[in-house]
């Protein structure tokens, strides 16, 4: 990813596609995904590839080797490590959300974040009467001098900033759009982080 994740929030188009599948799949879809996770024989990043809509062979690998393997030597919070027990019993939840919302007639799309900031590895999932909340929460990236092997910039670029606000001290990220474009001599800015896409 160019530069790293654009700020500390982002949907980007893994967690769209997620959230997407969540959301249009009917209840036996859903229930056959659900067990699909539950095999612990699937990897999540074969599931990904497979299952969600324009996951392609290169971020199947880089969530397999930065997120999910640490004996890859450049798996992400390996001091937080294994995390596939940690998502996979989220991603569980969050289908068990969306029957149980489907079931009582109520039609909630399912939408997903990144949170970058913070120390432990978590999943939070929530539920109000217009969406179910998908949150992944992670303590910071890795810089990239202590992974064995950097993650490939090459296969992802900078889009359109989302529509994700965040108001902060005024230290704009590279993958962050200042909102109204005035100097940076306030005490605080409101900024949006920049789509992460996959390069055509």
């Amino acid at each position: 990813m160019p530069g790293g994740m654009p700020g500390n929030v982002e949907q980007g188009f893994l967690l769209e596609a997620l959230g997407n599948k969540l959301t249009n799949a009917t209840a036996p879809e859903l229930g056959a995904l659900q067990q699909l996770i539950e095999d612990t024989s699937n990897s999540l990043s074969y599931l990904a590839r497979n299952k969600l809509d324009g996951i392609r062979d290169v971020d199947r690998d880089h969530l397999q080797r930065h997120w999910f393997d640490p004996r890859s030597g450049s798996c992400w919070w390996i001091e937080h490590q294994p995390i596939d027990p940690v998502v996979r019993a989220a991603l569980i939840q969050v289908i068990k959300l969306r029957l149980d919302a489907l079931g009582q007639g109520k039609d909630l799309p399912v939408v997903c974040y990144w949170i970058c900031v913070g120390h432990e590895f978590e999943v939070v999932s929530c539920q109000s009467e217009s969406q179910i909340t998908f949150m992944l929460m992670t303590p910071s990236m890795p810089a990239p001098k202590r992974l064995e092997e950097p993650l490939d910039d090459s296969n992802y670029q900078y889009g359109a900033a989302e529509d994700i606000y965040i108001a902060k001290h005024p230290d704009t990220s590279p993958g962050e759009t200042d909102v109204d474009g005035k100097p940076d001599d306030r005490r605080a800015v409101v900024t949006r982080p920049r789509r992460l896409l996959p390069k055509p």
